[in-house]
């Protein structure tokens, strides 16, 4: 019986190739500062009132430089996460729909039971782009915490 024994050089050869691949794989990392979705370069935060779940999300949009981003209209779709539930959704509102323009949109928004659920805020800028994006959050009787 015929042991099969690698060559040295097909042995370095395949060492080299995988190296090389490594490489590549960590130097094809995406840069953190630019957003990769489409999304320009601008931050959503997404918060509740304190207290009880209400009827009000608060959405503050602002550039990459905190400078509040008042020009744009912003919606919500809330999702239990699990089946079976109907999204509530929230009809896209302007900056001063509040009677401020401050760049923190209120959002009219009635959760239906509590649990966890997934809310996606749109935005539509003003020079039509448009992007969303997730926030998990839970609903209890107290309060809505947005993780």
């Amino acid at each position: 019986m015929r042991k099969f024994v690698f060559p040295g050089r097909l042995l370095t050869g395949l060492f080299l190739l995988l190296i090389l691949a490594l490489a590549l794989v960590a130097c094809g990392a995406d840069d953190p500062a630019e957003p990769t979705d489409g999304r320009p370069n601008l931050v959503v935060a997404l918060a509740a009132p304190d207290g009880p779940a209400g009827q009000t999300l608060l959405v503050t949009l602002t550039d990459k430089d905190g400078a509040a981003i008042i020009d744009a209209k912003v919606g919500l779709e809330g999702n239990m996460n699990h089946a079976g539930m109907t999204p509530v959704l929230a009809a896209p509102v302007a900056d001063d729909a509040d009677g401020n323009v401050d760049g923190l949109y209120q959002i009219p928004f009635a959760f239906t039971m509590h649990g966890d659920w997934i809310v996606t805020v749109s935005v539509n800028l003003a020079d039509g782009t448009t992007f969303s994006q997730d926030f998990d959050l839970t609903v209890t009787a107290d309060k809505v915490d947005v993780k």
